[in-house]
């Protein structure tokens, strides 16, 4: 019999480790629940339409040459949700316009450690670095041209955009595509980078949706239409485009659902 002084802190005790032991599952539950809300956190949408607010009326003040209330607008983004990369990344463009180039390499750090791919995204550095992001097999598509002549413009097309000749580049693609017997479905998605590049998402939304129309099967097309609609701010659809291109085998599409999409 055991005495009624052990009994007293004994069981209790015992009680206590049942308890515990019954609470485990709840607890591992509630510990992946937290997980779950800090990645739904994350999204702008969820987090609140505040913050595209935000994010638009910066990149309005960027437009207009008035930098530094930009900065203070992508503050505000960030003050919203301080795990949206593309706040701090757009906010490190205008610091580094400014020449507050230290302050830029934090926000460019902290954002490319959210999404490797959110420096590329937006061209931070180099506007080109946007050709990194989208999906591009100029000689694929070299293979597809059918006269000579449309290929050559093609050729001069592609190397003057990797020049960084943006104009140059629009004018030879649309030259290429005057001489196409039919309507080439991968320099509708050429265009469409170019338009990217120059800033004209909505134009290179119907390039890539007009791409897919000649192709529906066309991968890369949907993938890059996803990163227009992105970058205007489109982004149900942009994510309904990265499923697409996933679904039709093009691993990027995957990331990028993962970067933008998975909250």
């Amino acid at each position: 019999m055991i005495p009624k002084e052990i009994t007293r802190f004994f069981i209790p005790a015992i009680v206590l480790a049942a308890v515990l032991a019954g609470l485990q599952p709840v607890l591992a539950q509630q510990s992946q629940l937290g997980m779950f809300q800090s990645r739904v956190s994350d999204n702008p949408i969820i987090a609140g339409e505040g913050i595209m607010r935000f994010m638009i009326q910066g990149d309005n003040l960027m437009t207009q040459g008035r930098t530094e209330n930009a900065i203070l607008a992508y503050d505000n983004a960030v003050a919203q949700n301080p795990y949206f990369a593309e706040a701090y990344i757009k906010r490190g463009i205008a610091k580094f316009r400014l020449g507050r180039v230290t302050e830029a390499q934090e926000d460019y750090r902290f954002a490319t450690r959210l999404n490797p791919y959110v420096a590329d995204l937006y061209g931070y550095g180099n506007n080109l670095r946007k050709l990194n992001i989208l999906a591009f097999e100029p000689h694929q598509l070299m293979n597809q041209a059918g006269a000579t002549e449309e290929n050559e413009w093609l050729n001069r097309g592609i190397n003057r955009k990797m020049a960084g000749d943006i104009i140059g580049a629009l004018a030879d693609f649309e030259t290429a595509m005057t001489l196409g017997e039919e309507p080439n479905p991968g320099l509708y998605k050429l265009r469409g980078n170019v338009f990217l590049l120059m800033g004209n998402y909505l134009a290179a939304e119907m390039d890539y949706t007009t791409a897919i129309e000649l192709q529906p099967d066309f991968a890369e097309a949907y993938y890059n239409r996803g990163i227009a609609r992105i970058l205007g701010y489109n982004r149900p659809d942009a994510c309904d485009d990265f499923q697409h291109s996933a679904r039709m085998g093009y691993s990027r599409g995957l990331e990028q659902l993962q970067y933008l999409c998975s909250y």
